[in-house]
């Protein structure tokens, strides 16, 4: 890494993540932690113009050592600053590996946590060696790294469909936490109260249930969403009385206004993040006003990205959370201009902002297999299906699929109409509707377990071959088989097994996993399985 890399890194992305001391040498980095080192570079690159195929050549070898980092014997805060640079700027996702932000942040939370900053008054308490107590800015300096652990843990969660731990959860001495919270930055304390207001709001929703939603259950559903909804409102005034930036020093006027502009996207990320949440309304959803808030939430978050895209930053260097930031409001958007038509909806306005974010997410993208790429795509071809979130007979089919992703289950609902359109993978293993094979029990998923499906589901046939929870797994919706046709010798019919796999288990010779002791490839054409479950 030169100079030329360093200062490109504090001038691009340090802004979003300001962890790094922009002083600090290269060689100062590599000699603190080598993963810390590589993980700047990792990042620089993605918009490194001299050589465009750094980032695919140093991805794999990044991911290893992030893999590795809690068995470093670096100093943990650097590990930790390290794997926060990396869930933050992901490398492009390896299809030969799961993704592993989700998995890496729980990692870095519980490094954090062993290392005491959950309670930086009391952090010396948690090392071998007797240390003096940390000082007034050590304490500091232990706060901000911690609340960012705690942001990016939850951020990681929220995108993956998870619910996130609250804060309240991992942290001890309620009072001492306030105090430690008026010592962190403002723009930080914004942050961090936006990720707590999502977390809270996913567990009050799982608590209310949304698998199977009675007319009560969306009347609960509804005040309580509005109440965080309120929330989001009375942070947003307290953060507009006073000054909530702060700029480095390091930061020129360029990126002092994006810095601005990326403040004050915060708090509307969060207000959709709650309001995706309406989606779980079936019978409600149209006439309590949530559709015009969601759609009037979803044009401000691409309004606000647009804004960063005018000034000198480089969108391919926007952090994940500006790109999930889009793709909950393209996707919010999408399913409102292909839904039945209500009062007081802008619907110019909702189409010019869906194109803009269409057109926002190619600037993100740095590879052309990458998740904004793939993203483009599937709106694309959404939006000019004439089949996606219709029955089968051409009604309005809003009601979601997908129930247990919380705000994202909008989003894989969406990425499962295009892969029944435009993935011959997934159409050769859905029947047509109405005309399910003899002696499958429509109201039972493919374990055999019966599915209580919500209101206005039975209309459409459940998928035979695939069980819920692999159809509901965003990783494989956006993986590049679905993007191509099959490349392997024998097709989609040869599988894997060391046990009976789940849809293989009613074929003769297939019963018990005992007989398998070494993987194997085993025939079981569609034909049959669709027939013998």
């Amino acid at each position: 890494m030169d100079d030329q890399d360093n200062t490109a890194f504090f001038e691009q992305y340090a802004q979003f993540l300001p962890v790094l001391d922009p002083l600090t040498t290269p060689n100062a980095y590599y000699a603190q932690c080598p993963f810390l080192f590589w993980a700047v570079i990792g990042v620089a690159c993605r918009t490194y113009p001299k050589n465009p195929t750094l980032l695919t050549a140093l991805a794999r070898s990044i991911t290893d050592m992030a893999l590795l980092s809690p068995a470093s014997t670096s100093a943990p805060w650097h590990i930790i600053q390290a794997l926060l640079l990396f869930l933050t700027w992901p490398m492009p996702k390896d299809n030969t590996r799961p993704e592993l932000t989700f998995p890496l942040s729980g990692s870095m939370l519980h490094i954090a946590m062993q290392n005491g900053l959950h309670i930086p008054m009391s952090s010396h308490e948690f090392t071998k060696k007797r240390i003096p107590a940390p000082s007034e800015a050590e304490l500091v300096r232990r706060s901000e790294l911690w609340a960012r652990c705690v942001i990016v843990y939850q951020r990681a969660c929220s995108i993956k469909g998870h619910p996130p731990r609250s804060v309240m959860e991992l942290e001890q001495d309620f009072g001492q936490r306030e105090v430690d919270v008026q010592k962190l930055s403002p723009p930080l304390v914004v942050e961090r109260k936006c990720q707590e207001l999502v977390a809270r709001c996913s567990a009050a929703v799982l608590e209310i249930g949304v698998r199977t939603v009675s007319l009560e259950q969306e009347r609960a559903l509804d005040i309580l969403l509005r109440t965080f909804e309120n929330q989001v409102t009375d942070l947003e005034a307290q953060t507009s009385q006073g000054n909530t930036n702060l700029i480095f020093p390091f930061i020129s006027s360029g990126e002092a206004h994006c810095h601005l502009a990326h403040d004050r996207i915060q708090t509307t990320i969060c207000r959709l993040s709650i309001q995706m949440l309406h989606f779980f309304k079936n019978q409600t959803l149209s006439s309590t006003g949530c559709v015009q808030r969601l759609l009037c939430t979803a044009c401000s978050v691409i309004g606000s990205v647009q804004d960063l895209s005018r000034t000198p930053l480089n969108l391919a260097a926007a952090p994940l959370q500006l790109y999930f930031a889009l793709l909950l409001a393209s996707v919010a958007l999408l399913r409102i201009l292909k839904g039945p038509s209500l009062p007081g909806l802008d619907l110019e306005r909702a189409r010019s902002r869906f194109f803009i974010a269409i057109n926002l997410l190619k600037q993100m993208s740095v590879q052309n297999n990458d998740a904004a790429a793939k993203t483009v795509i599937v709106l694309n071809q959404l939006w000019n299906s004439t089949r996606a979130f219709r029955k089968s007979d051409g009604g309005d089919f809003p009601t979601l699929r997908i129930r247990s992703r919380l705000m994202l289950s909008p989003v894989v609902d969406a990425v499962w109409w295009w892969r029944e359109e435009h993935d011959p993978q997934c159409r050769s293993g859905v029947p047509s509707q109405g005309n399910a094979p003899d002696g499958i029990d429509s109201n039972r998923d493919s374990t055999g377990a019966v599915v209580n499906a919500p209101i206005g589901l039975m209309e459409r046939q459940e998928p035979v071959l695939f069980g819920d929870q692999f159809l509901a797994d965003f990783e494989w919706a956006l993986g590049d088989d679905g993007l191509f046709p099959p490349t392997e010798l024998y097709g989609s019919g040869w599988v894997i097994a060391t046990k009976p796999p789940m849809i293989c288990r009613s074929v003769p010779g297939l019963t018990e996993a005992s007989r398998y002791p070494q993987p194997r490839f085993v025939w079981a054409p569609p034909s049959i399985l669709s027939k013998r479950r």
